[in-house]
């Protein structure tokens, strides 16, 4: 975390410090208050992430999650879409892994103009 928001040479560095993401002062000074603030990675499966993907490392904006959750919460707005049916809002790869369709066909059918209901449900006499 540190290093790729603040070492020029690391890896992936420009997608980090190199467009302005930060560590927060306190963990950047003491590992020992990170880890008392975030608490220790839940299993091998997890990583730290940011809620705000273009926010910085601090208290209100990291979690632990795995991969998979990861890969839902991009920047690219393209890539994260949500959707609200029945007072339940979700990404479209959350309701794809409820309704059984794939994201390709929930992200197809929203950039169609079909209403929440259907995209995620499909209509009623149609598979697509």
């Amino acid at each position: 975390m540190v290093q790729r928001c603040t070492n020029p040479a690391a890896t992936y560095y420009e997608r980090y410090g190199g467009r302005g993401v930060r560590v927060c002062e306190a963990w950047r000074a003491s590992f020992a208050t990170f880890l008392r603030e975030v608490g220790p990675r839940p299993s091998a499966e997890h990583s730290l992430d940011r809620i705000d993907p273009n926010g910085h490392y601090e208290p209100s904006n990291v979690r632990w999650t795995t991969l998979e959750m990861q890969r839902r919460n991009r920047r690219d707005p393209g890539q994260y879409i949500v959707v609200g049916v029945a007072g339940e809002r979700r990404d479209l790869a959350a309701w794809a892994d409820i309704s059984g369709f794939s994201v390709a066909a929930l992200r197809w059918r929203y950039h169609q103009g079909w209403s929440p209901q259907e995209i995620v449900f499909g209509k009623k006499g149609r598979s697509a």
